[in-house]
């Protein structure tokens, strides 16, 4: 059984919305960019268990922009294989997956920047950017288009 940690190292992600954290746990949240961006938040779900049955429902990503914060921590933008995918990843100070957050439909993540203490703004390709707790994703927020921080 795949974990996200050997998705990720593959350059796959599953196709299910939502954000994946390196200790298994895994929580739904749709990032919409239409007709209005917004984010649906919808709990907590057992990864292995969604995978079991799913394991053909994975997307090739491709890392599009690759930003290095204070601290040593890494961040990844980009997209999936189906032009309306996109994705956010973190990795702490050894260069190790701690979450990555999967769109089906917020469309490919271009850019990403700190944004203050403990956040990351985000931007998609479809004009809208979101801000990310780094220490708890699950808690996104769609943010006015000229934010940076």
């Amino acid at each position: 059984m795949k974990n996200i940690i050997e998705l990720w190292s593959n350059e796959e992600l599953p196709i299910k919305d939502g954000v994946y954290f390196s200790n298994g746990k895994s929580f739904s949240i749709s990032i919409l960019a239409y007709p209005a961006p917004h984010i649906c938040s919808r709990g907590w779900f057992d990864f292995e268990e969604y995978f079991k049955g799913n394991q053909e429902e994975v997307t090739s990503i491709d890392v599009t922009k690759r930003v290095v914060l204070k601290g040593g921590a890494c961040c990844y933008v980009g997209e999936g294989s189906y032009g309306s995918e996109g994705f956010i990843a973190y990795e702490n100070n050894h260069k190790l997956l701690e979450w990555v957050v999967y769109s089906e439909s917020s469309n490919p993540f271009i850019d990403i920047k700190e944004g203050g203490a403990n956040a990351l703004v985000a931007e998609s390709s479809a004009g809208f950017k979101i801000k990310i707790s780094i220490s708890n994703p699950e808690e996104m927020e769609v943010v006015s288009p000229d934010a940076v921080g």
